[in-house]
């Protein structure tokens, strides 16, 4: 059991360097929190719930999500 979760660690470390070395993360971060919040306003005005689909972004990687997460105006919509 041990070597199974050693070798899950190790792929999960090797996933993170690969996402770093991509392009976009190179961004800064307040530049991609820009880009969230470009991508919130976007969401349709016409429903009368809001869908919040911008909080899709916090799922592509560790890098996006603690942008996201430290960002507080992005969660100020919340009602």
């Amino acid at each position: 059991m041990r070597k199974i979760e050693a070798a899950r660690l190790h792929i999960l470390t090797l996933l993170t360097r690969r996402n770093a070395l991509a392009p976009i993360s190179l961004l800064p971060s307040e530049l991609l929190a820009q880009i969230f919040h470009f991508h919130a306003l976007d969401e349709p005005s016409w429903s009368n719930r809001k869908s919040f689909g911008w909080m899709k972004v916090t799922h592509v990687c560790r890098y996006w999500r603690q942008v996201a997460l430290e960002d507080s105006s992005l969660w100020a919509r919340f009602s």
